[in-house]
């Protein structure tokens, strides 16, 4: 199957607020699954498509860090 982790960071371009964007991914821990999630968010100007994908690297990896240190495994490579 697909891996999950494709579809990562998620967005939301003025969805919520017509001027407010996010990116965001997924926190897990090892006992209790989803725990939370990091988030950048910030103007919708400032989310352009290039600018998520400069983003996204280090909020997965930021996320998948965290998820270790809380002993998920999700970030783990399958």
């Amino acid at each position: 199957g697909r891996d999950w982790r494709a579809g990562l960071p998620v967005t939301s371009l003025g969805e919520r607020d017509a001027e407010i964007a996010a990116a965001a991914v997924p926190v897990f821990s090892g006992g209790e699954g989803l725990v939370g999630a990091l988030a950048v968010s910030g103007p919708l100007n400032r989310f352009s498509a290039e600018a998520v994908a400069a983003m996204a690297p280090n909020l997965i990896q930021s996320a998948a860090q965290l998820t270790a240190r809380l002993g998920g495994r999700q970030y783990a490579e399958p």
